[in-house]
């Protein structure tokens, strides 16, 4: 029997086309393929594979379509893997497969390590006077703050990883950017007020995604959350972005 074995991947998501790899795999290694009739479950052919009569996909592919996998089925979104043009000689970017498991990775997790030099936020003026009270002491502050969805874009699928709670339990303040903050408080300034803070050394900033993690430590981490909120010493600002993320 004349056999030939090919896979067109244009246009499949990502379940598909790792079933399709995972399949191809399996030829690849060699063994005997049973043709069977789907009906009646009848074989009707049986063919012995040499090992290698199919070419074995790369293990790393193999790792990142997993993970996109993962990403479609929690997501409940369809993400179609692009294929490479004859001019293009690499399919995926470095920041495509970056990003494709840094999320897969905070959705089996709910949590994530970001190491950041500083980040800012915008405060009003009440807010404002409480963290000049806090770090006018010199000392390192445990701060917490939360913003409503974080986005990512996989293979140009918009995925929403849901509210992120941030905390970085040991967080100072540069003497300009305190100085700056002083300045502020003491005009009464009406409109929203930029403030920088800066990590401690060895203290990274730690993200948690409710939406992923399980159910006893989403509640337990939003009651914290809540409760931090009136704590003395301890202060939920929105964040608005942070900047300078270290390689």
């Amino acid at each position: 029997m004349l056999f030939n074995y090919a896979v067109n991947y244009q246009g499949l998501t990502a379940k598909r086309e790792l079933d399709a790899i995972r399949f191809t795999d399996a030829m690849a290694k060699g063994g005997t393929l049973e043709l069977i009739h789907v009906d009646t479950g009848f074989t009707f052919q049986t063919i012995k594979l040499t090992p290698g009569f199919v070419p074995a996909t790369e293990p790393d592919l193999i790792k990142l379509i997993e993970k996109v996998a993962l990403i479609q089925s929690k997501a409940c979104v369809p993400i179609i893997i692009p294929e490479a043009s004859e001019s293009e000689k690499e399919i995926f970017s470095a920041k495509d497969v970056d990003i494709a498991f840094e999320t897969a990775q905070k959705m089996e997790t709910g949590r994530a390590i970001l190491n950041v030099a500083h980040w800012q936020t915008a405060v009003d003026l009440a807010l404002a006077k409480k963290l000049v009270d806090l770090f006018d002491k010199g000392e390192p502050v445990s701060l917490s703050f939360s913003f409503e969805d974080e986005t990512v874009t996989i293979f140009g699928m918009e995925i929403h990883l849901g509210m992120v709670v941030l905390t970085c339990e040991r967080t100072t303040m540069a003497d300009e950017d305190l100085k700056a903050l002083k300045e502020a408080v003491a005009a009464n300034q009406e409109r929203s007020i930029l403030v920088r803070f800066t990590p401690s050394e060895g203290s990274p900033m730690l993200a948690h995604y409710p939406a992923w993690l399980p159910t006893d430590q989403r509640d337990f981490l939003v009651g914290q959350l809540d409760r931090a909120a009136t704590e003395a010493g301890r202060v939920i600002p929105e964040l608005s972005k942070y900047s300078d993320k270290e390689e």
